[in-house]
């Protein structure tokens, strides 16, 4: 049989889905891209979600059994039922907050300790203290300095630092790094979020900041804040994207709410 691989696909975001070898080994500019994302969308049942929403909540089918959505500060799950609710923004926060170290650690992705990463770091937020307007101005910076451009690689911020180009994995790496070396934590999320332009939800990336709680951030869409169109499956880091597969072809949508 032959083997089964998994390529990426993204619309600023990255997709994935189980292809032959044969197809694995076809150039990537051989085929309709349009076509190639609308087949990795997941086209949800019942109510039609929209970029920009508050809150919405959906019912989950066709996962295995003991695989499940995480639940936290923005999102909550009972049973199938999953409420996503976009965050409000903080007042400024106080300085004693809960250690969260391990989210201000350097890694061989998120080299936030890097000479580089620091600069550039120190340069976007100035002498701004307060962690939340540090994040505004990092996200503000990435999405406006990073070309939209599908990158078919495990990023590093250092080198998307270099580049300034790439899709959600690289704009969501580089505002980690950029937000750790500021000495704001960050971690990042993998799930789906809404397109308009697909009429479905496709696989994504995002970061999160802790700024006394934890707050889901879109550099790559240009939101401050994410909307309620995100649905996270799994926070870790980028490498975590294989934890998708259970996934994949499986997972079915129904929107009860959205508003």
């Amino acid at each position: 049989a032959e083997e089964e691989i998994v390529r990426v696909e993204t619309p600023f975001g990255f997709s994935l889905r189980r292809i032959t070898q044969q197809e694995a080994l076809a150039s990537p500019d051989g085929g309709d891209n349009k076509s190639i994302l609308r087949s990795m969308s997941i086209p949800p049942t019942g109510k039609k979600p929209f970029r920009g929403a508050k809150r919405m909540a959906v019912a989950l089918r066709g996962t295995d059994s003991g695989i499940s959505p995480p639940s936290d500060e923005t999102q909550t799950g009972q049973g199938n039922l999953y409420t996503v609710t976009s965050a409000s923004e903080p007042a400024r926060t106080d300085s004693e907050q809960p250690s969260q170290d391990e989210f201000l650690k350097s890694d061989t992705f998120v080299q936030s300790s890097h000479p580089k990463i620091k600069a550039m770091a120190e340069r976007i937020v100035g002498g701004e203290t307060d962690p939340w307007k540090k994040s505004l101005l990092i996200s503000d910076w990435v999405y406006k300095n990073l070309k939209k451009l599908s990158v078919f690689s495990i990023p590093s911020a250092l080198e998307v630092l270099e580049s300034r180009e790439g899709d959600c994995n690289e704009h969501t790496v580089l505002f980690t790094a950029l937000a750790r070396a500021a000495g704001v934590p960050a971690r990042i999320d993998i799930g789906l979020v809404w397109s308009d332009t697909l009429n479905g939800f496709y696989y994504h990336a995002w970061p999160e900041v802790f700024v006394g709680r934890w707050i889901w951030m879109e550099p790559t869409l240009g939101q401050p804040i994410a909307d309620a169109t995100h649905l996270k499956l799994l926070g870790g880091d980028i490498q975590s994207w294989t934890l998708l597969l259970p996934y994949l072809g499986r997972l079915e949508i129904e929107v009860m709410e959205i508003g």
